[in-house]
């Protein structure tokens, strides 16, 4: 007890009488030789006086009167501190621990009270029902069926700052597609207890999974056996509530010189965990109810009826588009799209409201020189 008080002590004095950077410098050495009990309490108790230096060259380089601290000030912090400790080598620093529990509860309670009004009847549902799951530690594996313009985006941000201002540790990933072409069946996931993301998934009260639907349903099930190893618990997904957003309609997940078959077969729809899944669904679109008009509408509701196959059909398997409008030749589609180019070349108002989408950056440059010509 008494080695522990004066250590204490000795960094009390060091944040009055050192100079930032010698107090960081100090901080990083207990971390490695003192075997210290609580140093998150530590590093909470004098982050602001460790940060003081890096404040003011913000200031100085800004000529700014007034600069606050905040998660980038933090984050710098953090970062010279893990680039001291491994300096002494050490090869690994709480520096995602520590980042999800250095959240600004102010900013996190400003953003709930600017945003949360704003939601909508369904958004509001799905909102309340992870904030339910979450009170009631049952631990659920939801999915969330969000079309573009749904609003997303605006939900799950809003619920990891209501989670972070209630100071829970929240984890927010998104799939890659190119990550996706790498994954093999056979891939291992080693998180053990001692790691820090061991640690952060052990104390986690939600994972929030975007764009679930591009991810081999290899992933999910590594997660949901890493998750109850870790936790000590067998229940789906260790007990945590995990929430994977996203939307069938668009990209399957990316199966490397595979077939359709094997694309549905690497779903998560396709893997032991879906018969668990509890489905949410946002349907209101935002984008259309801040400034949509009727043609906007009726194509919004085209797009659907086509991705949720109920458009009506013709033989062969051709979707009748009323939306569009066909050419013969790229000659009429650049006059459709660009009549009196000449003559309004320097119109940047008419300009502005046209423009030819192509999937290659070489029929880019192609169409620009011949409406050029």
């Amino acid at each position: 007890v008494c080695f522990f008080l004066r250590l204490l002590l000795t960094l009390k004095e060091a944040a009055v009488s050192r100079a930032p950077s010698q107090l960081c410098q100090l901080f990083s050495i207990m971390l490695m030789t003192c075997d210290l009990g609580e140093p998150l309490k530590l590093w909470a108790t004098y982050k602001t006086s460790v940060e003081e230096d890096i404040l003011q060259r913000i200031q100085r380089q800004t000529s700014a009167e007034i600069v606050t601290f905040n998660n980038a000030i933090y984050n710098e912090a953090l970062f010279d501190l893990d680039t001291r400790v491994q300096a002494m080598g050490a090869n690994n620093l709480a520096i995602e621990y520590l980042r999800e529990i250095s959240y600004d509860i102010e900013e996190m309670t400003a953003n709930i009270a600017d945003n949360e009004h704003k939601l909508m009847e369904d958004q509001l549902g799905v909102y309340k029902t992870i904030i339910s799951s979450i009170e009631s530690e049952r631990g659920n594996l939801f999915f969330l069926d969000a079309p573009g313009g749904t609003g997303n985006t605006f939900v799950i941000n809003l619920l990891l700052a209501k989670l972070r201002q209630m100071k829970h540790i929240t984890i927010a990933v998104a799939s890659s597609g190119i990550a996706a072409t790498l994954l093999s069946e056979k891939a291992n996931c080693n998180i053990g207890r001692g790691y820090i993301k061991g640690k952060l998934l052990s104390e986690c009260k939600l994972i929030i999974w975007d764009e679930a639907t591009m991810s081999h349903k290899v992933s999910f099930e590594a997660l949901d056996m890493a998750l109850q190893d870790l936790r000590h618990n067998i229940r789906l997904m260790g007990g945590t509530t995990v929430l994977l957003a996203g939307d069938f309609r668009q990209t399957f997940p990316v199966v490397l010189k595979g077939t359709r078959v094997d694309e549905v077969n690497a779903s998560i729809k396709s893997s032991y965990l879906w018969s668990s899944v509890q489905k949410l669904r946002l349907t209101t679109n935002m984008r259309l109810q801040l400034n949509g008009d009727d043609v906007d509408r009726t194509y919004s509701k085209q797009l659907l009826d086509v991705s949720n196959g109920t458009s009506v059909g013709e033989k062969g398997g051709w979707v009748s588009l009323p939306f569009g409008h066909m050419v013969s030749d790229l000659k009429e589609l650049m006059n459709k799209v660009s009549p009196y180019l000449r003559n309004q070349s320097t119109d940047y108002n008419w300009l502005k409201t046209r423009a030819i989408l192509v999937p290659k950056n070489v029929a880019v440059d192609d169409l620009n020189f011949r409406l050029q010509e």
